[in-house]
This record gives structure tokens, sequence and C-alpha cells, in this order.
């Protein structure tokens, strides 16, 4: 259970500020595509977390399909989880795990800390679909939403509620 107190929040809320994306220092031949892999991940937010009093330990539960890997931040005398990220293993081998883990690691702490590092596809790749460029005469959404998970100019959420926002911040 989190013990989520305000010291610990103020030390993630200046790491946060802090923390860049992480350089795309792998390279998926497959893709044909960059992207950053678990080290560089680690490498750029380890130090800024460690420099708040934060450390962050990831925790892997039993899953059927893949790996399950769940990031913690400690410190300032409070704990806070950031919930289990599953990542399903495409064979039933060890080296198939082991990419799943793998993976799991480097998008859990990505997702915790609130850093990119490739491009999302929202998991088109993964889904072997053709993605269909929008036209750009296409009518602009007319939604406006006053609370917003952007990536670099392209809205990824959003919603009125701020409540509804730290939800989508955590997922």
């Amino acid at each position: 259970m989190d013990k989520l107190t305000p010291e610990l929040v103020e030390a993630l809320t200046l790491a946060q500020d802090e923390i860049k994306h992480a350089d795309k220092d792998g390279k998926n031949t497959y893709f044909k595509s960059d992207y950053a892999t678990l080290e560089e991940v680690i490498s750029t937010v380890k130090p800024v977390l460690n420099k708040h009093g934060v450390m962050f330990q990831q925790i892997s539960h039993r899953s059927d399909v893949g790996a399950c890997v769940e990031t913690w931040f400690f410190g300032h005398g409070g704990m806070l989880s950031t919930g289990p990220v599953t990542i399903a293993a495409t064979q039933i081998d060890p080296q198939a795990f082991g990419s799943a883990f793998t993976y799991a690691k480097r998008y859990s702490l990505s997702l915790a800390c609130g850093i990119g590092h490739q491009k999302d596809d929202d998991a088109e790749q993964g889904m072997r679909r053709k993605l269909t460029p929008k036209p750009k005469d296409a009518a602009p959404d007319p939604v406006v939403h006053k609370y917003k998970v952007m990536k670099n100019d392209t809205i990824i959420a959003g919603c009125q509620d701020p409540i509804e926002y730290l939800q989508l911040c955590r997922e």
C-alpha cells in the first residue's frame, strides 16, 4: 500500500522537472527505427531521482502471458507504486520472456518518470496494421480539453477534470 508523503511528492515533482527524455541509443533493425535502451532510460532518470533523495525499485509479478513489472519510488518517509505493467511474450521460451521483461522494465520506468524515448505509433507496428495519415485539410478536433497529456504537438489524452487528469498521468 502506498504511503505518500508531501515530502516525497515534492521530491518527485522537482526530479520530474529536471528529467529529460531518454536518448535513442538503440537500433531496431526489424522496424528500421531507433529507441532508448533500458540502460539509457535508467541512466537518464536514476541520477536525478537520487539527487532528490528518491530511490526507484522495480519488482516482478507472476504473469502467465509474459512479464509483469511494477516500479516503486521510496524516499522522504514515503513510497509510491506506479502500478504493474504487463508485456506479453511472443513465445514460451527464456529469450522471449527475457525480452518481455526488458520491455516491461523500460516501459514501466519511462511511464513512472513521465519520459518518452521513441516515436509513439500507438502500437500499430505491433498490430501489423498500416497507419493511415490524417488528411492535411481535415477539420480539427472540436473537443477542447482543459487538461491535456501531450507528446510533442499531439494530444494523446485529454479531459476536463483535474482528478481525471491525474489518473490519466498515472496510467
